[in-house]
């Protein structure tokens, strides 16, 4: 209960780049982020980060755009890229 209540209180504004770094964001990353289900991907990987204190997204580039999930953090490793 009260991990939902933390969620529903967060909420993506905005997509900044080093395109258009403004208050409102970058125009097309918003049209990327709206076409793929990011908003809805991300409210499972806040729920991810409040309930379990970590939380992971899969990016899978696609000819449309690409795609977002959310993946349960029992379920993976992270390995830190010392070039990324």
């Amino acid at each position: 209960m009260c991990v939902t209540a933390v969620v529903d209180r967060l909420e993506l504004l905005a997509v900044s780049t080093d395109v258009d770094d403004s208050a409102n964001g970058d125009d097309r990353a918003a049209e990327l982020m709206e076409e793929s289900g990011l908003a809805a991907q991300l409210k499972d990987a806040f729920t991810y980060l409040c309930a379990l204190g970590e939380s992971y997204m899969l990016v899978m580039p696609g000819d449309d755009g690409p795609t977002f999930q959310a993946i349960d953090p029992r379920r993976c490793i992270g390995v830190t890229d010392p070039k990324n």
